[in-house]
């Protein structure tokens, strides 16, 4: 019993770190880089091609709802661990899917394009945390018996 619930306060406690990181160290560097205007805009769609403004607010907008999911995701793994039962389960569940995605995302992007974003994805967290964090709350989900049913 203490083991699943330590499986899901080890990431929820990891991932409230992370988004504490990611904003308060990234989120100035990601502003600063933005900020310089270096971004390309496609002209592929023609008269609905973007600024370089537009895609700096698009980027930096997206970079603040990844640290706010981080975020989220560790009070669901926290949630998890309070929980029991059938509750506890769909909580785990929850929070499981939302750091595979970003697993399977950084995994995707490195495999997809390795002259770009491939020599990013293997120097930097992201694929290596949300692997140990997808693994723990899985390992998690698979050994909570709080809630279970004694015969």
């Amino acid at each position: 019993i203490l083991i699943a619930m330590l499986l899901y306060r080890i990431p929820a406690v990891m991932c409230c770190v992370m988004a504490a990181a990611h904003e308060l160290i990234g989120g100035p560097v990601v502003a600063e880089s933005l900020a310089k205007g270096t971004l390309f805009a496609s002209n592929m769609w023609d008269d609905m091609t973007w600024s370089p403004g537009e895609v700096a607010f698009v980027l930096n907008t997206c970079f603040h709802t990844c640290g706010a999911m981080v975020a989220i995701t560790g009070w669901v793994f926290w949630q998890a661990a309070a929980a029991t039962g059938p509750a506890s389960h769909a909580l785990a569940k929850i929070a499981i899917a939302l750091s595979a995605t970003t697993f399977v995302c950084a995994v995707a992007l490195g495999v997809t394009s390795p002259e770009t974003h491939g020599t990013f994805a293997w120097t930097t967290p992201p694929i290596y945390a949300w692997s140990l964090i997808t693994g723990m709350g899985l390992v998690g989900l698979t050994t909570d018996n709080r809630g279970a049913k004694k015969e």
